[in-house]
């Protein structure tokens, strides 16, 4: 249940990410995270994919680095 909930959060905050994606996602998060409440493993998920899309757009890592 966790998993699809924190799923759905992905995909509603980016619905060009694929439901079988964000499941991926949320499941890799889980095992990371397992006591983490729902709405907040949606919040990670979140988080990480928006800054995966900065590093992105700026080519710069957390430290200062380009890839």
């Amino acid at each position: 249940m966790k998993l699809y909930r924190a799923a759905a959060h992905l995909t509603t905050t980016f619905p060009e990410i694929s439901i079988d994606d964000a499941r991926e996602r949320a499941g890799r998060m889980l095992e990371r995270y397992p006591h983490a409440r729902t709405g907040r493993l949606g919040e990670y998920l979140v988080f990480d994919e928006s800054l995966g899309r900065v590093i992105d757009e700026t080519g710069n890592t957390s430290a200062g680095e380009t890839p």
